[in-house]
């Protein structure tokens, strides 16, 4: 088997536009067309009308991460599942499990400077990842998440935060980035085998540090993005209709994310997600 990461043939990321992808894995999940309600119910997504039934809600209010709900690190790491590889050849960092925590009601995703070794290359920062591939999944409806984002200036976003969605076969069955750290600034897009170039959306204009709230409604053909409630954006072009997962992460590098601070923390106040 080749080197994951040298596979430019499959795995998600709108994130890198030069990104070489690992291959996307299947796995069995509850999709929210069948699964009850993960947590208590939840308000219905900011800026989006709508008679919304809530499929999934964590608000992080124990003392560790929810593993009904989530997995700590990469789904398509390799070898030791605390130390994982990074997404895509992009990232300068691995993914430990141990920089992920929750405590005082949010959960806490940090990226510091540490020497990791992960899918055979010594990289010289750690960050956390978290993902619902094994736990809960979606076809369609709104989803929305509560993030604090650090500033490596004002109005610049540190590092490269990502909330988004991806389907088990990338890019046939899509990409969703809901709210993604891209040079500083908060940006959306829809990324599939079907789209212009594989991917359509934009940036968000304004100042994204510190607490929002970052949501998106998809339908059908068309998909919807919500910054605190104001519409900053549409997708209408190349959007699939394949069952996604939760991924948010907290990548390091400079030239694609922000400027790099370190040690950063990126703060989850809660993640749900709503059909109608």
């Amino acid at each position: 088997m080749n080197d994951p990461l040298e596979n430019d043939a499959a795995m998600p990321h709108s994130h890198r536009p030069l990104a070489a992808f690992l291959v996307g894995l299947t796995a069995a999940f509850a999709t929210a067309d069948c699964a009850s309600s993960k947590g208590a119910a939840a308000p219905s997504p900011k800026g989006m009308s709508g008679d919304w039934q809530s499929v999934f809600s964590d608000d992080f209010d124990g003392t560790a991460l929810d593993k009904e709900n989530w997995t700590a690190g990469s789904p398509y790491g390799h070898g030791d599942s605390h130390i994982t590889e990074p997404v895509n050849t992009d990232e300068l960092q691995c993914y430990d499990a141990g920089l992920v925590t929750v405590s005082d009601g949010t959960l806490n995703i940090r990226a510091v400077r540490k020497r990791v070794t992960c899918g055979g290359k010594a990289m010289d920062y750690a960050s956390g990842m978290v993902n619902t591939k094994d736990h809960f999944q979606q076809r369609y409806g709104a989803v929305e998440a509560r993030i604090r984002l650090p500033a490596a200036a004002p109005g610049v976003i540190a590092n490269w935060p990502a909330f988004w969605q991806v389907g088990a076969d990338w890019p046939k069955d899509g990409e969703n980035d809901v709210m993604e750290g891209l040079l500083g600034r908060a940006c959306f897009h829809f990324r599939s085998a079907a789209g212009e170039r594989g991917e359509r959306g934009g940036c968000a204009e304004g100042d994204y540090t510190g607490w929002h709230t970052f949501g998106a409604n998809w339908q059908p053909g068309r998909v919807e993005y919500y910054y605190d409630g104001k519409l900053v954006g549409t997708v209408t072009k190349g959007v699939t209709d394949a069952p996604q997962w939760f991924m948010l992460n907290y990548s390091v590098q400079r030239k694609v994310g922000g400027p790099t601070k370190i040690p950063a923390d990126m703060r989850v106040d809660y993640v749900r997600a709503w059909q109608r």
